[in-house]
């Protein structure tokens, strides 16, 4: 097997070696021991490695907690001995579910509590990528990264502030594991992981846009873009070109825009032509652009923006 470089990926390399034919599907001896696939992703079995009870452990605990698989005889609650492919499962790959646009939506601060918890627990080991389960978060290591405080009485709100988040993002199914006084012991589930995948980037990007406080119009865009990630695809058209339109109110117009990012008429025309719903006819010359290609031109837009204003302001 090829190194597995995210969480996502490895569950869904698993599901690929256990998944069979859906003739297998229905055999009540077509099961698979963790130790079997472990063989397959070319990680050494043993009981007590990290890659096995976090990574391949926790990666089949989410395939039956999707209904993927059915779990037979589990150890300490988590670990599955054996696992068989369900006779109704979805074809889709399981990552499919989590990172297909609308995706969900999370406030800013906790997207970045989640990037925290993403930091501070991922771990590569014997060629895959997965979570330690056994990390203890300090509440005041969070704080001092996410929040700027001064005094005790911002310390107190501080906390709460990362008591919420955390409860909403573990009630939410983004993160598992324990929240106590003092320190957390928490990891990022499968949704968290595809979250991170899609929304990790746009969260970069807005921390940059909040930088360039000179042009505001930056920031603007850059939730708007955020939002429409969330949002169904009728709702998404109209914040992606409100986005687009206020970069161009601040360049001078589309053809500011376009001397600007360097590109040529058509890479903005037929992005804002895709976003216009009621305009059904495509003029000659013109492309397309469906919901995923709309939402990635505007991403290259913005980015291509916010870079060429960081290299003004230096």
């Amino acid at each position: 097997m090829e190194e597995i470089g995210n969480y996502p990926a490895l569950v869904d390399a698993i599901w690929e070696i256990v998944r069979g034919t859906p003739e297998e599907r229905e055999r009540v001896d077509f099961m698979f021991s963790e130790e079997q696939v472990a063989k397959q992703l070319g990680v050494p079995w043993a009981w007590e490695s990290n890659a096995c009870v976090f990574g391949i452990a926790q990666a089949i605990s989410d395939l039956v907690g999707l209904e993927y698989c059915k779990g037979i005889d589990t150890y300490n609650g988590h670990r599955w001995r054996l696992i068989s492919p369900s006779p109704y499962c979805p074809d889709a790959p399981p990552s499919t579910h989590f990172v297909t646009p609308p995706i969900a939506k999370l406030p800013t601060f906790r997207g970045r509590a989640l990037q925290f918890i993403h930091d501070r627990t991922l771990r590569h080991e014997e060629g895959i990528t997965y979570y330690d389960q056994e990390n203890r978060l300090l509440v005041e290591d969070i704080i001092h990264t996410l929040i700027p405080v001064s005094g005790q009485a911002e310390m107190y709100t501080a906390k709460g502030q990362v008591f919420e988040a955390m409860q909403d993002l573990k009630q939410r199914g983004f993160i598992s594991g324990i929240i106590a006084t003092g320190a957390f012991t928490l990891w990022i589930t499968l949704k968290g992981a595809c979250w991170l995948q899609v929304g990790q980037p746009l969260l970069k990007l807005e921390e940059r846009a909040s930088r360039l406080t000179a042009y505001s119009e930056v920031l603007e865009a850059t939730r708007l873009l955020a939002n429409a990630y969330s949002e169904s695809q009728s709702s998404a058209a109209g914040s992606l070109y409100v986005a687009i339109e206020k970069l161009e109110n601040a360049s001078g117009g589309e053809r500011g825009l376009i001397d600007l990012i360097g590109q040529s008429a058509a890479y903005i025309k037929h992005l804002k032509h895709s976003l216009q719903p009621n305009r059904h006819a495509k003029p000659q010359g013109q492309t397309k652009l469906d919901h995923q290609q709309c939402l990635e031109r505007a991403t290259e837009i913005i980015e291509k923006y916010i870079t060429l204003r960081e290299q003004g302001s230096n």
